[in-house]
């Protein structure tokens, strides 16, 4: 059954980061699915299918952030959702841009303004456009 709105998952656990996405996300008519980075983030992903994925690469958590993305690039059911993936440029990002710019996803280095997060997010969602 189709959505009648697109559905943006958003992958964080800074609580208060996420409050704010999930309040402009609503203000602007998308429903949302929020998760924690792990495992667990990459089967909801999986069976929700969101329209838009925003994933945080942060430091705490680098390691399972990267493997979220990595599941879903493998995986046939996930590769082709948009993905914005917001990070630091550390070693670890850099070892890893070119793979991320040639499977298209959009990069947001912190710290970053709500504002370009939000215009990157209407960008992907193009025809879809509420923000």
């Amino acid at each position: 059954m189709p959505r009648s709105c697109p559905l943006v998952a958003v992958v964080n656990d800074e609580v208060a980061f996420v409050r704010v996405l999930n309040a402009l996300l609503h203000d602007h008519g998308y429903d949302t699915l929020l998760l924690q980075v792990g495992e667990v983030a990459y089967e909801s992903l999986k069976q929700e299918r969101p329209d838009l994925i925003i994933l945080d690469i942060s430091s705490a958590q680098s390691d399972l952030s990267w493997l979220v993305l990595d599941l879903l690039a493998l995986d046939p059911i996930t590769q082709t959702i948009p993905l914005i993936i917001c990070t630091v440029p550390d070693a670890a990002y850099e070892k890893r841009a070119a793979q991320i710019q040639a499977l298209g996803h959009v990069v947001i280095e912190k710290p970053f303004t709500i504002d370009v997060l939000a215009t990157l997010i209407r960008e992907r969602l193009q025809p879809m456009q509420h923000l």
